[in-house]
């Protein structure tokens, strides 16, 4: 038993270690922010270590679940801005106008190719995180994102089969 809960901190330690990374450690306490707002992280991360998801995805998707939740609090207005601050790279400095959550999301999706080009991701889960952002952004709802991943999938599997 005592052995369960030392690895369940260690592994908690290590999910937000992860999340410092993604984030360039240019958020300080990121992730002990997110454990306040977001009482559901610490359940996700026991059902992550319990399914054996390494401590990094279990981070990329707390962190998508919670950045989308972000931009779906922000009016239309709001999502257009953080679409097209995403687009253009705008640092939080720049403007007055800036959403603050935009420079944010740019880091931790820089972040996420370059893990997938280090091989610590899947692009599966790069992919994921960038539909489930975007797709927030311009309005899609969490049904709306996955019908979209789907039928993008199936473009994807139909294509490749009429030109194999």
């Amino acid at each position: 038993m005592f052995d369960a809960l030392l690895k369940g901190r260690q592994y908690r330690r290590e999910v937000m270690a992860s999340m410092d990374y993604l984030l360039n450690f240019q958020y300080p306490e990121a992730g002990s922010v997110l454990l306040r707002f977001y009482p559901g992280i610490r359940s996700a991360m026991r059902g992550h270590q319990e399914r054996g998801v390494t401590a990094l995805v279990s981070a990329v998707e707390i962190m998508t679940i919670c950045l989308t939740s972000e931009v779906e609090k922000l009016s239309m207005a709001g999502r257009a801005t953080f679409l097209e601050q995403l687009r253009t790279n705008v640092a939080a400095s720049d403007t007055a106008a800036t959403i603050p959550l935009a420079p944010m999301a740019r880091t931790f999706l820089s972040n996420l190719y370059f893990q997938q080009d280090a091989k610590q991701l899947e692009e599966q889960a790069v992919q994921w995180a960038i539909s489930e952002l975007v797709g927030a952004a311009q309005g899609l709802d969490g049904e709306g994102r996955a019908s979209r991943r789907m039928e993008s999938a199936i473009n994807t599997t139909l294509l490749s089969r009429s030109v194999g």
